[in-house]
């Protein structure tokens, strides 16, 4: 897995294209928490967003970077465009099915 592109997105928020073509956004600040050594820049808003995407991942001017696959796990799918709108017509017939299925009939008298 890679990352494609970055953007900020708001604190310490930035949303990812990976080579897969998922976007995700990542909240780094659970990342950032307790941050030592290498890390305690990344705390200074404007310093977190000099971020630049590199081969594989994104990374900071102090060398600092993330492995991709854990952005990956750790991020948000975010749906986009016209796509959004598919996936949820898709998924409320999914649950109109369902109901459908699963709702029971009244037995019929036999006669």
């Amino acid at each position: 897995m890679r990352v494609k592109k970055a953007e900020y997105v708001k604190e310490y928020k930035i949303k990812l294209l990976f080579s897969d073509g998922v976007t995700k956004i990542v909240d780094f600040k659970p990342f950032l928490k307790g941050a030592k050594n290498l890390f305690i820049p990344l705390l200074d808003i404007k310093y977190f967003k000099s971020f630049a995407v590199d081969d594989t991942t994104i990374s900071w001017p102090n060398e600092v970077d993330f492995c991709p696959d854990v952005l990956y796990e750790k991020g948000e799918d975010v749906l986009e465009g016209p796509q959004k709108t598919i996936k949820v017509r898709q998924h409320k017939r999914i649950a109109i099915a369902t109901h459908a299925m699963t709702k029971k009939r009244p037995k019929q008298a036999e006669g």
